[in-house]
């Protein structure tokens, strides 16, 4: 089991990864929210110029939340279509995984 604290470092390290690649050109991304679940962690992130200005040109679209599984830590990455409904089948495949533990 991990904490919160180092949910956090992983997604800082998916968001440093992801800033690594030239795909956002100057811009970077920012964590912009977390909330706590069941199975661990989702972490929401958005285009730093967005969270600055509120400009929707700078507005990201097509990534949804990044999942940090309590259990070992690893990540999971949605997209933005059903961002709600992807967190709430990883819990339930968490639930069913974790009943009998």
């Amino acid at each position: 089991m991990i904490t919160s604290e180092q949910a956090r470092e992983i997604a800082d390290r998916f968001i440093a990864e992801a800033n690594a690649r030239p795909r956002y050109g100057d811009d970077e991304l920012v964590i912009t929210g977390f909330a706590e679940h069941r199975f661990g962690w989702s972490f929401s992130y958005q285009s730093s110029r967005w969270v600055e200005t509120g400009d929707i040109q700078h507005l990201l679209i097509g990534q949804g939340p990044v999942v940090i599984d309590r259990r070992d830590g690893s990540v999971h990455a949605f997209g933005s279509a059903t961002p709600d409904a992807d967190v709430a089948r990883f819990q339930e495949r968490y639930d069913a995984e974790t009943k009998n533990l």
